[in-house]
């Protein structure tokens, strides 16, 4: 299957020698961590030196990671914080209180819960274009919730195994959009890996789909399209013109609401002859009206572009008009 993330799985090994020059050998580590998953064993300063691993048996954890003063930790705390399955965001926040850094604390969510909680990076962040909270412990119930719908679109068995593959995704990615860094990416990863990165880039899948949904966060909460409109032109005018367009009518409507100007039929020179009304009650002006029905006509451009023509004759700078017009109405 060309587009199974499972696949990135088998070549973990491959990435982190190709990173760091060993394996990482997490599953090992995850093993020797076993024995805490059962209620009756407390989380102790020797399950934390196991993850540390100060003599490299499993992977590098101090190549990258600095733990805080173990003595000043509360492994009550600790112990809660990780057997408290039922409650996840008090969970998180209760270990990294603690920790106080999100990366070790996910780590030690990771080899405890490898089924529930994965180690959230940098790389994989970016894969996802991750929505931001208001708190190191919100980004990471974003990046778990996440890796849960990756998790469930392609069977992946634990959410650490989602984790694993994007780690090994964002290095392809890396990669990819070079001949060089393609070819290093051949030295270590089968082209099928690699097919499998660039069909989820030039596809609409899961992962663009939830990079839409976390760059696209903050603007669809903005209850104006007039204001979402101008945080779009800069990169899509033609859509900053659908959603201007539709704000555009509104408006008009709403005016004519206003001063009892009847809206009741629906013709195409519907727009233009309510204009004409507002016109003829002294609502606005003769220019103002003159720039609303151009503002009309860019907005059947962006409704219905199809022709060649049409898709030159629509320019960033007739929706920054209906943008302008717009801010203007408001204050009628």
């Amino acid at each position: 299957m060309t587009d199974d993330l499972k696949r990135l799985l088998d070549i973990f090994s491959n990435a982190t020698i190709y990173l760091v020059g060993r394996e990482q050998n997490l599953q090992g580590l995850e093993t020797a961590l076993a024995d805490i998953k059962g209620k009756s064993i407390p989380f102790t300063r020797t399950h934390l030196e196991i993850i540390r691993d100060k003599e490299n048996k499993y992977w590098n954890f101090e190549r990258f990671w600095t733990l805080p003063d173990i003595n000043s930790l509360d492994f009550s705390e600790l112990d809660r914080a990780i057997k408290n399955k039922s409650e996840k965001k008090g969970a998180i926040y209760i270990l990294n209180s603690q920790i106080k850094n999100i990366e070790i604390s996910s780590i030690i969510f990771r080899f405890i819960d490898p089924e529930n909680y994965g180690i959230i990076s940098s790389p994989v962040e970016k894969v996802l274009e991750l929505k931001r909270g208001f708190s190191d412990e919100e980004n990471y119930i974003y990046y778990l919730d996440n890796l849960k719908l990756i998790k469930d679109r392609y069977g992946f068995h634990k959410i650490a195994h989602v984790d694993m593959a994007l780690f090994v995704y964002s290095i392809i990615l890396e990669g990819i959009y070079s001949l060089e860094g393609e070819r290093k990416a051949k030295e270590w990863a089968p082209q099928e890996c690699i097919d499998i990165v660039k069909y989820h880039e030039k596809n609409v899948d899961i992962i663009k789909q939830i990079r839409a949904a976390n760059l696209l966060s903050q603007i669809w909460n903005i209850e104006s399209k007039l204001q979402m409109a101008a945080l779009l032109i800069e990169t899509d005018y033609h859509s900053a013109g659908l959603l201007a367009s539709q704000d555009l009518e509104r408006v008009v409507l709403d005016l004519c609401e206003k001063n009892r100007i009847s809206t009741t039929w629906r013709q195409p020179k519907h727009f233009k002859k309510l204009t004409s009304e507002l016109e003829f009650h002294g609502i606005i002006g003769r220019d103002m009206r003159y720039e609303l029905d151009k503002a009309w006509d860019t907005r059947a451009i962006c409704v219905h572009i199809k022709e060649q023509d049409q898709r030159k004759s629509l320019t960033k700078e007739r929706v920054e008009h209906i943008i302008e017009l717009l801010g203007k109405l408001y204050d009628i």
